[in-house]
């Protein structure tokens, strides 16, 4: 499993990730609070910001793109439709 910082709402957390599920089912299967509402990508409850292991995600999807804007390029993320990318996959 891979490990990716994140902030949300001031608190930083850890989530290991887990095969086949994105970053908020990881989170939440690791006992992490992550806030949520829709897990469809369109309310933005599950905004965070990544502090590190960026590379370990896939690029950021059309509704992250559309609800985020600019905030992508500052490191921000929907937990709910980040996904792990290859090299996370092959470590």
């Amino acid at each position: 499993m891979s490990g990716i910082r994140l902030i949300q709402d001031g608190n930083v957390y850890e989530v290991s990730f887990i095969p086949g599920k994105n970053l908020l089912e990881s989170g939440l299967d690791n006992g992490i609070p992550l806030k949520y509402k829709c897990r469809k990508g369109s309310c933005g409850v599950c905004k965070i910001r990544l502090i590190s292991g960026a590379g370990l995600l896939t690029e950021a999807n059309k509704r992250e793109r559309k609800l985020l804007s600019d905030d992508v390029k500052a490191g921000y993320r929907l937990a709910c439709q980040a996904t792990m990318g290859p090299s996370a996959i092959d470590d």
